[in-house]
């Protein structure tokens, strides 16, 4: 017979053998996620810097939307909307809607998110007008509410001077802006050349929110106190802003270094007015007029006078206090052919072919009595003379 089969049992014990165990220790680790960090330190800077441009170019967008959405609520309405209350909920059945408030609030004073600010005496009345203050009418301008938010999703700053807004002034008049805008060295940026004159503006109030509203109508940073800067006169509810300029010792006004030079504020302006530099006339609402205070030039780059023509001009009325020619010369004035008008001798003597230096230019003296007919009627030229009578054409 065979061997018999043995069986061998193996026992083991903390003592024999086990599973070989691998891990990282603390330094190995701490060397990860440092090389980790330096790998992605410049994907995070890319990052912020491209999280940046984007919330500056949507708040750009946004104001640019506003401002073409308000050019055309004045061709459409002959006044700038109201604000609409800072303070309005999102959820709020009004929301976005303008809202020119009664005499509530006195000038100086906010009530029921809106601000009344005083602003100056654009009328020449004797007192100072009122500018609103408050959020962008989104609903009442027909653009989405979205293009009412800056960058950092919040409520973008609308004011108005309040008498170009409530319809009072008849005809619209782009010149009757109450507010006041200055770069920080003090530069006026208002239209016209008149200090104070700004018809509205927007402000984003920038990274650190001061005196912006939040989407539900909550103050995400109060306005800063007097002594900590710049931007606190664009969120202090008067009728003054600013906007980033060089001052006197070179600082700039948006500036995103902590102390009291520190604005990040971003001021949409426009300087020309809604209607540019026109206007409709005081005394005839169809007539319009140019507001520019110096030459207005048509076909030339440099005119040398109030309205210089450079080519021909077509118009069926016009009025002004004297007609020359293409040199400046030989001009007489309306006068002179209007009224009784003028003649040669005062008789049917001469005939009369032009006009020259404010005076008839006459010539062919006929010997009296040549003419034994009848005047040519009303709207008709004579041009020849057969046989004692006039012989009569219309006018060209």
């Amino acid at each position: 017979m065979g061997r018999p089969l043995s069986i061998m049992r193996v026992h083991n014990t903390g003592n024999h053998t086990k599973m070989n165990q691998k891990g990282f220790s603390l330094i190995e680790l701490s060397l990860a996620l440092i090389i980790i960090g330096l790998l992605a330190t410049p994907f995070l800077y890319q990052y912020n810097t491209y999280t940046n441009r984007r919330v500056k170019e949507q708040t750009s967008l946004s104001q640019m939307t506003i401002a073409r959405a308000v050019s055309d609520f004045v061709d459409a309405n002959g006044r700038y909307p109201c604000p609409t209350p800072y303070t309005r909920d999102e959820d709020a059945t009004d929301h976005g809607r303008e809202f020119c408030p009664p005499a509530i609030p006195v000038p100086g004073t906010c009530n029921g998110g809106i601000c009344r600010a005083t602003g100056r005496d654009a009328n020449a009345a004797g007192g100072p007008d009122p500018v609103l203050i408050g959020a962008v009418p989104y609903a009442s301008l027909n653009i989405p509410y979205e293009m009412a938010l800056d960058g950092w999703k919040r409520k973008i700053t609308y004011a108005v001077s309040e008498r170009m807004a409530n319809g009072s002034i008849t005809p619209f008049d782009d010149t009757q802006g109450a507010i006041s805008i200055v770069e920080s060295d003090g530069d006026n940026l208002a239209p016209n050349a008149i200090v104070g004159s700004q018809p509205y503006l927007l402000v984003s109030h920038g990274d650190n929110g001061a005196g912006a509203y939040s989407t539900s109508g909550v103050l995400v940073a109060p306005c800063p106190a007097a002594v900590n800067g710049r931007e606190r006169e664009n969120c202090d509810n008067d009728a003054d802003f600013e906007t980033p300029g060089l001052d006197a010792t070179g600082a700039g006004l948006r500036t995103l270094v902590a102390g009291a030079q520190y604005s990040d504020d971003v001021v949409y302006y426009d300087v020309s007015g809604l209607n540019g530099l026109w206007s409709y006339s005081a005394i005839n609402n169809e007539d319009i007029r140019n507001n520019n205070l110096g030459y207005v030039g048509v076909g030339t780059p440099d005119p040398m006078v109030e309205f210089d023509v450079g080519g021909d001009i077509k118009a069926g009325t016009t009025h002004t206090i004297r007609y020359c020619d293409a040199n400046g010369a030989n001009c007489f004035t309306p006068d002179i052919i209007a009224g009784a008008g003028i003649s040669c001798d005062g008789t049917s003597t001469e005939a009369m072919p032009g006009i020259a230096n404010n005076a008839a230019l006459c010539d062919l003296a006929l010997p009296p009595g040549i003419i034994t007919g009848p005047p040519c009627p009303n709207n008709q030229l004579a041009n020849a003379v057969i046989g004692g009578q006039l012989q009569c054409v219309p006018y060209p």
